[in-house]
């Protein structure tokens, strides 16, 4: 990924073509796609190696504990970030 050039995203004053338009805003996005599907990686790996023991009662629990995750942390998280921009704007 250092080897990609960063995009120009300095304002011309001639129309950018839509596939350079869709080019930058899938540069921009990259970390944060990049992350979301990590997050997604993990609860999946989690569910694979559990679910190898054969057990129902731990699938279930790993199941709950990723819910659990997302519900109680990330919830907690993105309220704090969004109260971090209110102050920062």
């Amino acid at each position: 990924m250092a080897d990609l050039p960063a995009p120009d995203l300095q304002l011309d004053s001639k129309r950018k073509s839509d596939c350079q338009l869709v080019k930058e805003i899938l540069w921009i996005a990259l970390p944060a796609l990049i992350a979301y599907l990590s997050h997604i990686m993990v609860e999946a790996i989690n569910l694979v190696f559990v679910g190898t023991l054969g057990e129902a009662n731990l699938l279930a629990s790993v199941g709950i504990g990723n819910m659990y995750i997302n519900v109680v942390a990330y919830s907690v998280i993105m309220g704090l970030n969004n109260g971090l921009a209110t102050f920062v704007a």
